[in-house]
């Protein structure tokens, strides 16, 4: 799988960390991607 937006993300989480509101996003950020591995592990396994 290429992830061209990997340095792009990473970009952005590190500025958005940098402000107030970064543990908010890096939070949410955390349980998108942990329910999208739960989701694709579910599927993964018939």
């Amino acid at each position: 799988m290429k992830t061209p937006r990997s340095p792009l993300v990473a970009g952005i989480v590190s500025s958005a960390l940098a402000q107030s509101a970064g543990k908010r996003l890096l939070t949410s950020l955390c349980v998108l991607v942990v329910l999208w591995l739960g989701i694709a592990w579910a599927v993964a396994i018939p």
